[in-house]
């Protein structure tokens, strides 16, 4: 599925938001290692990163080709509103979703966006 759009931050920047592809998949393996390297707030570490960076680049193949799915990431302080102001709802929480290695477990809220 394919997403191309340029939003205005509140603090007056722009951002372009896109859907990854094929040519993207090495800089996104290594934007992803670098991220959950630095902060405890995400699903993972980098040593339980799964794929490789030819891995990546087929991920993101088969989800800019799939008539129904898209991986969008993203870390913004405030991610709940900015996911609600693009139409997404919460459908549950899970309050033991991700245990982290520093503070311990930590509640996930699960949204989705109806296509």
């Amino acid at each position: 599925m394919r997403f191309n759009q340029r939003i205005t931050l509140k603090n007056g920047k722009e951002a372009w938001l896109r859907n990854g592809d094929e040519s993207d998949g090495d800089v996104v393996f290594e934007i992803f290692n670098a991220a959950h390297a630095e902060t405890d707030y995400l699903l993972s570490y980098p040593d339980e990163n799964s794929f490789d960076p030819q891995q990546e680049c087929q991920f993101l193949k088969e989800k800019t080709e799939s008539p129904n799915e898209i991986e969008i990431l993203a870390v913004v302080d405030g991610t709940i509103s900015l996911y609600r102001g693009f139409g997404f709802v919460e459908f549950g929480r899970n309050p033991k979703g991700f245990n982290s290695r520093i503070s311990g477990f930590q509640e996930l809220v699960n949204m989705r966006l109806e296509l």
